[in-house]
């Protein structure tokens, strides 16, 4: 039984290690890994921003002194 490419069992298998691949990325996939990375870092944006503006700025300025 094969299980994640080991086998169970401790039996020896006689296929050959990867030792090269070839990938190829199309227009529209990199488009898709921009626009994933965009809102990403749009959210992480989004939610450091709202952590901010909960305190108030005097506030801030007077824990600072």
């Amino acid at each position: 039984m094969q299980l994640g490419g080991a086998q169970l069992g401790g039996a020896q298998s006689s296929a050959k290690p990867l030792s090269e691949m070839k990938i190829s990325l199309d227009t529209v996939t990199i488009l898709e890994i921009i626009g994933i990375s965009i809102l990403l870092a749009s959210f992480a944006g989004l939610i450091s921003i709202s952590k901010i503006t909960k305190y108030e700025p005097i506030k801030i300025l007077m824990e600072r002194n």
